[in-house]
């Protein structure tokens, strides 16, 4: 405490009295911090191609800073911050962590969100392979022509029938041809 203060604050007989007091001078300026940082982490929105490491370590930081402000939140609030800033292609992490009811730390859920980036960057690749290849298909204009049909002689229809019929053979359930 500076000089300035304790001479304000000599006169006061309890220390609730000075607890007030300080309370009055700078209670204003933690009200203003505390709204800063929490509009900080509310509007946390982490970007496709940033670290998630990154992310999430700025992201407990401000937490951390709140508990120091006063503000209390449960475990499961600040993971819901988290994972709510996630982009959505962190989307099926999120729903089998919420499936599976995982109850973890701050710091459990960064090494399990540093595994996911691992495994979204190495398959990111070959989902990329695929739409090059599919993407490479022309795509034509013109219709074909419809073939021409060939002149035939026409025959007895009887003839045909009994052909066909021979053609078949014999008829499993009655035997008759």
């Amino acid at each position: 405490m500076s000089n300035e203060l304790q001479r304000q604050h000599e006169d006061m007989k309890t220390a609730k009295e000075m607890l007030t007091h300080l309370k009055e001078l700078y209670g204003e300026q933690s009200r203003s911090a505390r709204f800063e940082v929490s509009k900080r982490l509310f509007k946390a929105k982490m970007h496709d191609g940033q670290s998630v490491h990154d992310h999430c370590l700025t992201m407990i930081k401000d937490l951390e800073e709140l508990e120091k402000l006063g503000v209390k939140m449960d475990k499961e609030l600040q993971v819901d911050l988290i994972l709510q800033s996630l982009p959505v292609s962190y989307g099926q992490f999120i729903v089998n962590y919420h499936m599976n009811k995982i109850d973890c730390t701050n710091a459990e859920l960064l090494n399990m969100l540093i595994t996911t980036e691992g495994t979204l960057k190495s398959s990111k690749g070959s989902i990329l392979a695929v739409e090059r290849a599919s993407s490479s298909k022309r795509k034509s204009n013109w219709k074909k022509k419809p073939a021409k049909k060939q002149k035939t002689k026409n025959k007895p229809k009887k003839e045909a029938s009994k052909n066909k019929a021979a053609d078949k053979g014999k008829c499993f359930h009655c035997n008759v041809d």
